[in-house]
């Protein structure tokens, strides 16, 4: 996965690449302040980068690390679980870029 757009900043930045571990249905929830890749609520085809403030068994609560910057549940409300693709691992390095 590749971030796009400031809503994670400054943990992500734009053009970061993650690693992300696949959400395995029937497996153990994520835990809170954990970075989750899923698919809008609202918004078909759109795939969101946020960390998780709390879960039940059915819904998350999501924000992004740069509030100014991001639309999460505080606007499109809880994401239900079904929408979770993975966990973010780690930013992958890119050959010849320094992290700075």
């Amino acid at each position: 996965m590749q971030v796009e757009g400031l809503s994670m900043w400054p943990t992500l930045r734009p053009s970061d690449r993650l690693l992300v571990k696949p959400f395995q249905r029937g497996g153990a929830l994520p835990s809170p302040g954990q970075i989750l890749v899923c698919r809008h609520p609202q918004k078909t085809g759109v795939i969101i980068t946020k960390r998780l403030i709390s879960i039940d068994r059915d819904r998350m609560i999501l924000q992004g690390d740069n509030p100014e910057m991001s639309t999460d549940s505080r606007q499109f409300g809880s994401v239900p679980i079904p929408l979770l693709i993975g966990e973010v691992m780690a930013k992958v390095p890119m050959p010849g870029k320094a992290d700075t």
